[in-house]
Order: structure tokens, then sequence, then C-alpha cells
């Protein structure tokens, strides 16, 4: 998992689509089997080096929430997207269904 120690070395040059998430929450947990499906097809593919699909747990504390603060989530799932280069300013929030198709057509 994605934490503050990791996120800016891991993302850096990479183009990222993330899952802020509660592992309580019902809709996290509605979305949680298209996600992990979503990672393993990238992880597969050969090309994959500059993509990162990747998950960040709000509830774990220091590690999880000071991400969820500095990218300023409010609601759990978020999903998130872009170039992750410059610290993640340039991401921005997904908003279509998710569904493993969905998430796949729109990655």
């Amino acid at each position: 998992p994605l934490t503050t120690d990791n996120f800016d070395e891991l993302t850096k040059g990479k183009l990222v689509f993330i899952k802020f998430y509660s592992p309580h929450c019902p809709h996290c947990k509605s979305i949680a089997g298209a996600w992990n499906e979503l990672a393993s097809y990238y992880e597969n593919l050969p090309d994959s080096d500059n993509i990162l699909i990747g998950s960040i747990d709000c509830t774990d504390s220091p590690q999880g929430k000071g991400l969820c603060a500095r990218f300023k989530i409010v609601g759990l799932p978020t999903l998130i997207h872009g170039d992750a280069s410059f610290g993640g300013i340039y991401l921005e929030e997904y908003g279509g269904d998710k569904a493993f198709h969905d998430l796949k057509s729109f990655a």
C-alpha cells in the first residue's frame, strides 16, 4: 500500500490511479474486487512501468491518514488519477462507474 513514506518515490513520473478507502466502509468493500482486478491487470502488462494502480487506507494512522489529509479526501471511497509528478498537485478525482470494465476502459 501507498504511505506517506513511499508515495512520492513510488509515484514519481508515473500515471496513477489511486483508491482512498477505509476497510470498514461498505462502499469501499463493494469496489474492492474490481479494484484488485484492475491492479492485477496492469501488473501483468509488459509495458506498465510508468503506470501505478494503488490504494491508501485512510484509517491507517499516521501513514494513510497523512495522505488523505494531503489530498483533502472527505468521502470514501475516492479515486484519483493523473500524472503524479510535482507531489501529485495535478491529480484529479474520478467520477465514473466503479465496475472493473468501466475502470479498465478509463485507465
